[in-house]
């Protein structure tokens, strides 16, 4: 299952650059082969040199949040923010380092794994909107997803871009938070 972390890291960095057609396979190839969908093999027709240029990049601010963005709005009743690591680093241990232990304040626990089955395919619409809302995480509210370094959240972030929540992955995460500590955060 932890495979599946860095898929969602690249779906949320090629939204970040502006690409708006992003799409991640589940299941993978094993998936794809099993539905017994067309495969090719052999040489493949030459690629054609890309036309992007630096200059074609165009951020999208509005699938990131940092220590300010946070800050501005934290304690509003329209964020909700969810911590997706362990639950033993939500309530303080520090297996990666950073300087301090614990959590945003406000912000829920909901490990990444918990969206998905053992099998790694993400839970039914029906059971992930049963998870959010028992913690009263609901489409009216703008949702920070963040872990320690951007990457188990980005999973997250890609369930909740699948049920259509407008989500921010704070990719600086738990290492950026502990590192200024001028910032809250909270140990229970």
């Amino acid at each position: 299952m932890t495979r599946g972390a860095p898929m969602g890291v690249f779906f949320w960095m090629f939204e970040r650059f502006g690409f708006n057609k992003v799409i991640i396979l589940e299941g993978g190839l094993e998936s794809w082969k099993t539905s017994k969908s067309k495969l090719e093999f052999g040489q493949g027709k030459p690629s054609v040199k890309s036309l992007l240029t630096a200059k074609d990049i165009r951020l999208n601010p509005d699938v990131s949040a940092d220590q300010q963005w946070i800050m501005e709005r934290l304690g509003s009743k329209n964020l909700a923010i969810i911590d997706n690591r362990t639950r033993e680093e939500y309530y303080g241990a520090n297996p990666y380092g950073s300087p301090r232990g614990g959590h945003i304040p406000t912000a829920v626990h909901i490990h990444w794994p918990d969206f998905f089955l053992t099998n790694g395919y993400m839970k039914s619409k029906n059971e992930l909107l049963n998870i959010l809302n028992q913690f009263n995480i609901t489409y009216e509210k703008e949702v920070i997803v963040y872990c320690t370094g951007g990457v188990r959240s980005a999973m997250a972030y890609f369930v909740l871009r699948h049920l259509g929540y407008k989500v921010r992955n704070y990719d600086g995460s738990w290492w950026d938070w502990s590192q200024n500590a001028k910032l809250p955060i909270e140990l229970s």
